[in-house]
């Protein structure tokens, strides 16, 4: 964070951040990297599709409330910029005038934050435990604080047993006030009694921590002191096509256009950064070829992509490069030196016509040669179905590779279009 709070510096006095449409994109960045680390460590990477929706919606509420929470330090420290008089101040005057607000902002209340964060992750990854089990265990215990002094502001719900779908939980939770550390644990024990007494004795949760997140899926709510107090007050209201009188900053046209841009520049970011790099090679020889990676070549595809260049290079001698992605996608994934032009490689894990279809359409926009690795258990007749359908319509396609297992040879468009043509790699 420190690393952000630098660049934020930088940007706001450079004048390079126009608060009226995105907060500093280094404070938001460092925010909601922040708060998204507290749903990664309570949310572990799963197969499992709910869970993982689930931890994508937290991530998403992240972002929205960083993009509030990094306009107020923006704001705040853009207005240390002038002097009494109005002038601008020395970025050395402007650096140490700023510093009693980020040592506020980032070393004493974002570690707070990330704490309340954590622990509200983990309660909405527990929630959706209790869902699942509640036809077990159907009800909940509140369980004490585990501090050292606990904090006595739940003291009348220790030990209560309530159950999972009881309207109470909307109400009041652990994690509904600063610090706390209080935790729940299902249970199929009897309900115990809960009097309007001592629901109307508890104090009220402390702002932006009132909803439940494993209900809402939102780690703050929108009454956080960061977000506005209401849509005329809102810093991004002139953003919308018509004023909102009913506040819901999740859900505003207004804060979606703000994030959408916020989450676009930072990504235009990275890439000036990419290009400013220079691009290195790493070489690796095969026992009868060599294959060159560039630096610069797609992170996602990187392995895949080897596995295959390798393959060719040892089984036929060929040099290859995998050469750098360009910005827009329309790059072929190597350059190979032997045949004296580019390629695209393609991985087949989907047995069915429409996933060779789809391949073939999308090398197709990427070079004129394409490379298929097969690794599913699609038959010569489905495959060869997908391909000549596309192929026909792929006017640019002039050879495709086929490799699979131990069958490995390389067809021309001609071959392929011609009547009776068959592959048996079997």
């Amino acid at each position: 964070m420190e690393k952000c709070l630098e660049q934020a510096l930088k940007d706001l006095y450079n004048k390079e951040v126009d608060l009226n449409k995105v907060p500093d994109l280094s404070l938001w960045e460092g925010f909601h990297k922040t708060f998204n680390h507290a749903v990664i460590q309570s949310f572990p990477p799963t197969k499992d599709k709910k869970l993982s929706e689930f931890a994508g919606r937290l991530k998403s509420s992240n972002e929205v409330f960083a993009v509030f929470r990094a306009h107020r330090m923006s704001r705040d420290m853009a207005a240390q910029m002038v002097d009494k008089e109005g002038n601008l101040k020395s970025f050395d005057r402007f650096r140490k005038d700023v510093e009693p607000i980020a040592d506020h902002h980032v070393r004493q209340w974002l570690r707070t934050e990330y704490d309340m964060a954590l622990s509200r992750a983990h309660l909405a990854a527990d929630w959706a435990t209790y869902e699942k089990d509640r036809d077990i265990m159907p009800n909940l215990r509140w369980v004490e604080s585990t501090a050292v002094t606990p904090d006595a502001v739940h003291s009348s719900f220790w030990g209560m047993v309530r159950p999972v779908d009881d309207a109470f939980w909307a109400a009041h939770h652990p994690g509904d006030h600063w610090g706390c550390q209080c935790s729940l644990e299902q249970t199929d024990d009897p309900v115990t009694p809960l009097s309007d007494e001592v629901i109307r004795k508890a104090p009220p949760p402390s702002p932006g921590l009132e909803e439940n997140p494993g209900t809402t899926k939102r780690i703050f709510s929108d009454n956080s002191p960061y977000f506005p107090g209401s849509c005329e007050t809102c810093p991004f209201r002139h953003l919308l096509k018509e004023p909102r009188t009913e506040k819901d900053c999740y859900s505003c046209d207004a804060q979606k256009a703000v994030t959408r841009d916020a989450r676009q520049k930072l990504k235009d970011r990275y890439k000036e950064a990419a290009r400013s790099v220079p691009e290195t090679w790493t070489t690796e020889h095969t026992r009868n070829g060599t294959v060159r990676i560039s630096s610069k070549h797609g992170k996602k595809e990187r392995a895949e992509n080897r596995n295959i260049a390798r393959l060719l290079a040892n089984r036929h001698g060929f040099v290859i490069d995998l050469i750098e992605n360009t910005e827009n996608g329309t790059s072929p994934d190597s350059f190979n030196h032997t045949l004296g032009y580019k390629q695209e490689y393609k991985r087949n894990k989907t047995a069915s016509k429409n996933a060779v279809d789809q391949a073939v359409e999308h090398a197709a926009t990427q070079a004129d040669h394409i490379v298929f690795d097969i690794r599913s258990k699609i038959t010569e007749e489905m495959f060869l179905d997908g391909l000549t359908d596309r192929l026909r319509r792929c006017e640019n396609v002039r050879t495709v590779w086929v490799i699979r297992g131990k069958f490995d040879r390389q067809f021309t468009r001609e071959e392929i279009l011609a009547k009776n043509f068959e592959i048996q790699w079997d």
